[in-house]
């Protein structure tokens, strides 16, 4: 069993906390640091919502792959009939 200190807080009180735990993931450290400490309960509520979204959505962060170079066009076919050339219309006046 692992030991979370949010839960920790959330279930035994949050009348004596001063901060937050450190944030359990470096993906959070910026959110972290905004969640207003005013009203502890609310922040640790803020704070396992984070962290419940960071597990949701995956806790692992990717690189972005490795730029690769566009794909060039796919060759066009020429055109076995080319369009003819029409003389140009009289005009109707």
């Amino acid at each position: 069993m692992s030991h979370d200190p949010l839960f920790s807080a959330a279930l035994l009180g949050t009348a004596r906390m001063t901060a937050l735990p450190p944030a359990p993931d470096a993906l959070l450290e910026e959110s972290w640091k905004v969640i207003p400490l005013e009203n502890p309960a609310a922040a640790v509520l803020q704070a396992l919502a984070l962290t419940r979204a960071l597990r949701r959505a995956g806790t692992r962060s990717l690189d972005a792959p490795a730029a690769t170079d566009a794909c060039p066009p796919p060759p066009m076919p020429a055109r076995r009939n080319p369009a003819p050339n029409f003389p140009p219309r009289p005009s109707m006046r």
